[in-house]
């Protein structure tokens, strides 16, 4: 199915992806078949990449395909939480969660180079627990997770393009949990898993922060995707009246009151916006 662009948004309860029109939101589709997934990237072609948590794999479709067009396999005993598309060399990366690796200790971040065959694992002392990815226009990738132990801080890595190791990236200010990654086009903007996403100037291995966007009534937001000055934002949130319903629309980078919502979800995590061909 060719056509306009589309909204994608995981319910990770339903074990589900739903599609809508974009911008108009209207549901197109509900794609079955995962198990407790959760992140959502895309690449130049629209194809879209699910992160299948429960099912140790990441399911790749064509733009508003229904089947699948590639099953990735993630390494054995871990399992993916996000994901993201280098627009440079098509390389897909795909974080991991220490938390439900069996037995191997430290989780990772892995790359499929050109988002085929094997992944090749990368880590650093300073995350255990690897949560969100995002790749700017040149390449560079940053990461996001938890260090160890139960009162562990946000850590944040950078691998710049064609480096061989992930680098300690230190944010000033640094947000209180590991949220959403994604450049903006002109900045990085970071997620706090709260209701912020900060913008971030990064040169080396150092960010400054250079604005914010805070999105009213909204809580517990993971992944967001930001698409021209519209931001989507799935509220995961488990408690509270209208807990892990809905995903809200918001202006980018003013935020402020929501201007569009999407209901009948069940913990929306991921999100996403395929171009139409």
């Amino acid at each position: 199915m060719n056509g306009g662009d589309l909204l994608y948004l995981t319910s990770y309860a339903e074990s589900t992806v739903k599609t809508y029109d974009w911008p108009g939101l209207g549901h197109r589709q509900t794609l079955k078949g995962f198990t407790q997934e959760e992140g959502l990237c895309t690449d130049k072609k629209g194809n879209v990449f699910v992160a299948n948590l429960g099912g140790n794999n990441i399911v790749e479709y064509a733009h508003g395909g229904e089947k699948p067009i590639a099953t990735l396999n993630d390494l054995a005993g871990y399992q993916p939480d996000s994901c993201a598309v280098d627009p440079v060399s098509g390389d897909l990366a795909v974080t991991n969660l220490a938390y439900y690796v069996s037995g191997t200790g430290m989780a990772n971040v892995v790359i499929f180079r050109h988002a085929t065959g094997h992944p090749r694992p990368y880590t650093i002392p300073t995350i255990y627990s690897y949560y969100m990815c995002g790749y700017d226009d040149r390449g560079n990738l940053i990461v996001d997770g938890f260090g160890a132990g139960s009162h562990a801080k946000a850590g944040f890595a950078i691998l710049p393009h064609g480096a061989q190791h992930l680098r300690k990236l230190t944010l000033d200010p640094e947000p209180a949990g590991p949220g959403g990654i994604q450049w903006d086009g002109k900045y990085w903007a970071i997620g706090d898993t709260g209701s912020t996403i900060y913008r971030f100037d990064v040169t080396g291995s150092k960010g400054t922060k250079v604005g914010t966007t805070t999105l009213q009534e909204s809580s517990t937001i993971f992944e967001f995707f930001i698409y021209g000055d519209r931001v989507i934002a799935p509220e995961h949130e488990t408690s509270g009246l209208r807990a892990g319903r809905q995903a809200q629309v918001f202006n980018y980078p003013a935020g402020g009151a929501a201007i569009g919502s999407i209901h009948g979800l069940n913990l929306p995590f991921g999100a996403v916006v395929s171009h139409g061909i």
